[in-house]
Formats: C-alpha cells, sequence, structure tokens
C-alpha cells in the first residue's frame, strides 16, 4: 500500500478487510460525499450512529454517542 493514494488504500483496506470493513468504510465514504466531501460538514452524529448500529447487540453500549447529543 506504501506506493497507493488514499483512495487505493481505501479499496485495498475493503477488499482484504471483508465485509464488516466494507460495510463501515462505505458509511463513512456515504456520510462524507454527503457532506460535499467537506470534513468540518460531515453529520458526525449520524455517522456515529451508523457505525454503532454495526456492532452487535451487546457490544453497542460500548460505543457513546451521547456527546453528539449537546450539537
Amino acid at each position: 500500500m506504501k506506493d497507493k493514494d488514499l483512495q487505493g488504500v481505501i479499496e485495498e483496506v475493503k477488499k482484504v478487510g471483508g465485509d464488516d470493513a466494507k460495510r463501515i468504510i462505505d458509511k463513512v465514504e456515504q456520510k462524507l460525499k454527503d457532506a460535499g466531501g467537506k470534513v468540518e460538514n460531515l453529520d458526525w452524529p449520524g455517522l456515529a450512529q451508523d457505525l454503532k448500529s454495526e456492532l452487535p447487540a451487546s457490544q453497542q453500549k460500548m460505543v457513546d454517542v451521547s456527546f453528539f447529543s449537546r450539537y
């Protein structure tokens, strides 16, 4: 991955990371796309909630999204 650009690295991680990694990366990429490619416009609370939903129910309590309720 040393000689690849960021998109190349992302595609490589999707390939070797399996379905779980691909789903998470796809969610992040979609939120970034929705934000016009600008991290400062990203829907962080929505992203955190989406990523939390990827976890098994028994592990979802480990992800604290209460920080975002203040915004």
